[in-house]
C-alpha cells in the first residue's frame, strides 16, 4: 500500500513538473511585439473615443488627443439631436437587421439541397456559384440590374442584390455536410420529410455557423457604402456610412470653416466626426461578444469538409 502511494506521488510530481513551462527570451520578445502591435492598433480607437467626449478647445489644441482635459457630452447630445444623423442610424439598423435575417434564411435554404450528394446538377450549380466569386460583373451591370428591377433610390437596393453571399453559402453547405448522416437517416426512417429535418434537427445543430455567417452579413450590411452612393439619391435614405463620409470630408477640407451655421460652431467638426465614427462602430462592438464563442467553431467546421 505504501509502495503504491509512493508511485502515485512520483507520478504527480512528474506531471506537475511537465506542466510548468519556463518562459524563454524568445517568448518574452514575442509577447512584447504582440503587445506593441495591440497598443498601436488600439490607439486610433482611443483617440476617436477621447475626441468624442472632449471639449472643442481640447480637440483644437491637440493634434492627437488621448486624454481630454474637459469631459463633455455635448457632441453626443448633438449627434442624437440631429435629425439627419438619427435618420441615417435608423436606416442602417433597418438595413442590417432585415438584410442579415433575410440573407441567413435564404442562404440556409439554398445550402441544404446543395449539401446533398444525390442532387441533380449539383456540381454544375456549385461551379456557377464559385464563378461569381472569381468574376464580378462590375459596377455598370450592377447599376443597370438594380434599375431594371425597380429598386433604384430604394433601401431594398442595398439588401436584395447581395441577399446570398457565395462564400457564406459554401460555409453553411460544408457545415451541413459535417453533420452525422446517421442522425438524419434515423429521422427519415421515422417519417420526417426534408422540411421537418431542416427545421427540427439541422437548424438547432447549426447555431455556430449561423452566428458566424450572421456576423459576416451584419458587418457587410452595416458598412454598406458604395452601393448606397450608386443606388440612392435621396439623402433621407442614406445609411450612416454615407453621412459619415460627408462629415469626414467636411472636417478635412476648407468647407469645415464655412459650416458654422450648420453645426452651430459650439460643436467642433473634428469632435462631430469622432462621435459619428464612434456611434457607427459601437453596434458591431456590442454584438461581437455574443457571437464570439461560436465564431471560431463555426468558421473551422464550415471550412473543413468540401
Amino acid at each position: 500500500m505504501t509502495k503504491n502511494k509512493n508511485i502515485k506521488t512520483v507520478k504527480n510530481e512528474n506531471n506537475s513538473g511537465h506542466g510548468v513551462k519556463k518562459k524563454t527570451i524568445g517568448d518574452i520578445v514575442i509577447y512584447i511585439i504582440l503587445g506593441l502591435i495591440t497598443l498601436i492598433s488600439f490607439l486610433p480607437f482611443w483617440h476617436i473615443l477621447a475626441c468624442t467626449f472632449a471639449s472643442a478647445s481640447d480637440v483644437r489644441e491637440s493634434a492627437f488627443l488621448l486624454f481630454p482635459k474637459h469631459f463633455t457630452l455635448s457632441t453626443i447630445k448633438y449627434v442624437f439631436a440631429s435629425k439627419s444623423i438619427t435618420q441615417a442610424l435608423l436606416n442602417s439598423v433597418f438595413i442590417t437587421v432585415v438584410g442579415t435575417l433575410s440573407s441567413l434564411i435564404m442562404t440556409a435554404l439554398m445550402a441544404y439541397p446543395l449539401s446533398k450528394p444525390h442532387l441533380r446538377f449539383r456540381n454544375q450549380i456549385m461551379f456557377l456559384i464559385v464563378l461569381t466569386m472569381v468574376f464580378h460583373p462590375g459596377m455598370i451591370p450592377n447599376f443597370l440590374n438594380v434599375k431594371d428591377m425597380g429598386l433604384y433610390n430604394s433601401i431594398w437596393s442595398l439588401i436584395i442584390p447581395g441577399l446570398i453571399g457565395p462564400y457564406n453559402l459554401i460555409l453553411i453547405k460544408n457545415y451541413y455536410q459535417s453533420l452525422p448522416e446517421s442522425l438524419l437517416e434515423s429521422a427519415r426512417i421515422d417519417g420526417a420529410d426534408d422540411w421537418r429535418i431542416l427545421i427540427k434537427m439541422i437548424v438547432p445543430l447549426s447555431k455556430p455557423i449561423y452566428a458566424t455567417v450572421g456576423l459576416f452579413y451584419a458587418v457587410g450590411y452595416w458598412n454598406s457604402y458604395l452601393n448606397a452612393i450608386l443606388f440612392i439619391d435621396d439623402s433621407n435614405k442614406w445609411p450612416i456610412q454615407v453621412l459619415l463620409r460627408n462629415i469626414v470630408l467636411m472636417a478635412q477640407t476648407d468647407l469645415g470653416s464655412e459650416a458654422g451655421s450648420v453645426f452651430e460652431m459650439a460643436i467642433d467638426l473634428q469632435s462631430l466626426r469622432s462621435a459619428t465614427i464612434f456611434i457607427s462602430i459601437l453596434p458591431i462592438l456590442c454584438v461581437y461578444p455574443f457571437v464570439q464563442k461560436h465564431f471560431v467553431k463555426g468558421i473551422m467546421l464550415g471550412s473543413v469538409k468540401g
